[in-house]
């Protein structure tokens, strides 16, 4: 008799809340694409991509329970991403292009009030991995 491998996912959980609900940890999983060097891409496409990263956003906030209002929206606090990705996007156009659905996702959710620098909240320079298995951000987000 054959056994059946299955690969083991190296997905990280949903998410988490930290110690003392101070911040808190998700992962959306989906597939990063840099917009700007795409031949395919057109205002279609492009919706559609960030709709899939807002509603990947809400799915890992109400896995955890996050519900609006948890934190004052104002309150400064350290966003960090890691990407989990099949190869590196160089770092030029990284925040700027593919990852900007996801600040604006966690603005429309009432984590944080804005992403420009004016709202003084602490953005860490992103991290990239290299995870063909299970691509996807992983977003943490701390009080100040």
């Amino acid at each position: 008799m054959l056994k059946s491998r299955q690969k083991k996912s190296s997905a990280p959980p949903p998410g988490e809340w930290l110690p003392g609900r101070r911040g808190f940890r998700i992962f959306v999983p989906g597939r990063l694409v840099n917009p700007l060097g795409s031949v395919s891409s057109n205002r279609m496409t492009e919706h559609r991509r960030r709709e899939q990263w807002k509603n990947g956003v809400a799915g890992a906030l109400l896995a955890i329970g996050y519900r609006r209002g948890d934190f004052d929206p104002a309150t400064r606090k350290k966003i960090a991403m890691t990407l989990h990705v099949a190869k590196r996007f160089d770092g030029l156009n990284l925040m700027g292009a593919v990852l900007k659905p996801i600040p604006d996702a966690l603005t429309q959710f009432g984590v944080i009030n804005d992403d420009r620098d004016s709202a003084q909240h602490e953005w860490v320079e992103p991290i990239q991995i290299i995870d063909r298995a299970c691509p996807g951000v992983s977003v943490e987000v701390q009080l100040l």
